[in-house]
């Protein structure tokens, strides 16, 4: 979060995969109000094994 003037700020998501040995395989920011779900496709796109989350990321489109 970044405060801009009095009372206003700016927020952030910081979405990042890691592998099984903590090294980033791949990183994004967008803003708080940007939908998680359209992220995660583009996000993971080229990666396999297994993706863990919180319930914000769950949609029918990432098990097709």
């Amino acid at each position: 979060m970044v405060k801009v003037s009095y009372g206003s700020f700016l927020c952030f998501k910081l979405h990042l995969i890691i592998n099984n040995k903590g090294e980033i395989m791949s990183v994004k920011i967008t803003k708080s109000n940007k939908s998680d779900l359209s992220v995660s496709s583009v996000f993971s796109k080229g990666l396999s094994g297994k993706l863990f989350s919180d319930k914000a990321y769950i949609s029918k489109e990432l098990f097709h």
